[in-house]
């Protein structure tokens, strides 16, 4: 174990620039993070750059109902339904007719929903993540969402149908 501080010591020391047995490995180490401080204090600070405006927080998306939710899908309204818990999750049953799009991917994929163009209606499983996901896509400019009361919790309780999640890419 002693040898190998050596090396990382020697290792250290060359691209530092420093001579050979100077230091030991902790002062060593103290001494660069010295020297990366005095580094990035003398560096000019560049200006800060705002890439948008930032998101009005705070405005939550309205609550849509079980009931409600098994009537639009009924009457085969033209409705986006998202399951923005991870895939893990999503493999024990879905809404049927539901995408699986992880809350990660579903805050980036913010064009593809601007071009479906169908009201959104997002859920997880008991609404704390979909609400969360509906504040940002609100906050995004994507007026028509809407979150599950209940989340997938809620539509089971309610005796709703589920669908499994497809493990495998279609053609």
């Amino acid at each position: 174990m002693f040898d190998a501080k050596k090396r990382i010591a020697r290792g250290l020391r060359a691209l530092a620039g420093l001579p050979a047995p100077e230091l030991g490995p902790i002062r060593l180490i103290r001494r660069l993070a010295q020297g990366m401080a005095e580094q990035l204090d003398a560096a000019p600070r560049p200006a800060p750059v705002a890439s948008r405006a930032p998101r009005p927080m705070g405005r939550k998306a309205p609550l849509v109902t079980v009931a409600a939710l098994r009537d639009r899908i009924e009457r085969r309204e033209r409705v986006l339904i998202i399951d923005v818990r991870e895939p893990v999750e999503a493999a024990h049953g879905m809404i049927p007719g539901a995408r699986s799009w992880p809350i990660a991917s579903l805050l980036v994929q913010l064009a593809e929903l601007r071009a479906d163009g169908r009201p959104v209606v997002l859920y997880c499983q008991d609404g704390t993540r979909a609400s969360y996901a509906g504040e940002h896509l609100l906050g995004d400019g994507i007026e028509a969402v809407e979150v599950l009361a209940g989340g997938y919790d809620g539509w089971q309780a309610a005796g709703g149908g589920t669908s499994k999640l497809a493990t495998e890419l279609p053609n």
